[in-house]
């Protein structure tokens, strides 16, 4: 957290490096009647306006100047206002659009959790390969399952994925997929699509030694597939 919050100051100072310096130049420069009691500064505009023969000449130059930094401020500060404007917007939509997937992939994944649980429940020793037997107790724990998920994912995946690593954005793309591939054989289920959604939903869970003897397996859930909802709750700033 306190990394983070460091990258985001350094970032801020950069993205406006150019207002705060304009600031500071006008700053100083309102502040130059008492910034001249200083000999040396004096001395070192006295040189510089010592080529201005003319107090008109002169006058003429320093307004010139406020001009020109009053034009600058006024510039850089409606570019930062609207920056900020732009951000905000921004960071809304992201937040937007993680709580979307969040729960999207939330819901979808404890569903799969829910479906594979009460497989385990009835079977002795889950395979990778369902038999006859198995595939029938399989498809009626299917009923459990509710995949739900926005049409456009795609989308919604693509506007948050700079705030997150290249392994990140591919693990939401590949989960996304195989939900939309679960929900897709889920509306007509025979012996091949079965054991296809077996297969998809296989890699989503793990399964322990329970020590009895009815359920010798129980399912747990594959926590390195679930830690993504962690990172989509990161950058939409909310809480689990």
């Amino acid at each position: 957290m306190k990394k983070l919050s460091v990258e985001k100051i350094k970032d801020f100072v950069i993205e406006n490096i150019i207002f705060f310096i304009m600031i500071l130049v006008t700053v100083i420069f309102v502040a130059s009647p008492v910034i001249l009691r200083n000999e040396q500064v004096y001395k070192w505009i006295s040189l510089l306006l010592g080529s201005l023969k003319q107090e008109g000449y002169k006058s003429s130059y320093i307004e010139t100047i406020g001009a020109l930094l009053g034009t600058f401020l006024a510039i850089s500060g409606a570019l930062w206002t609207q920056r900020r404007i732009d951000r905000k917007k921004e960071k809304g939509a992201v937040r937007e659009n993680a709580l979307i997937m969040y729960y999207d992939l939330k819901f979808s994944l404890y569903s799969i959790w829910d479906c594979m649980r009460d497989y385990s429940k009835n079977v002795k020793i889950p395979g990778i390969r369902l038999a006859e037997d198995q595939r029938k107790i399989f498809v009626n724990s299917l009923k459990l399952v509710e995949i739900e998920i926005c049409e456009d994912w795609r989308e919604k995946v693509a506007s948050v994925a700079k705030y997150l690593k290249e392994d990140e954005v591919k693990d939401i793309y590949t989960i996304y997929g195989d939900l939309q591939n679960i929900k897709r054989m889920l509306s007509n289920i025979d012996a091949t699509r079965s054991q296809q959604i077996y297969w998809i939903m296989h890699k989503y869970v793990h399964w322990e030694m329970s020590g009895n003897l009815e359920n010798l397996y129980y399912c747990m859930l594959n926590q390195e597939k679930f830690n993504v909802l962690s990172k989509i709750s990161r950058v939409g700033d909310f809480k689990q």
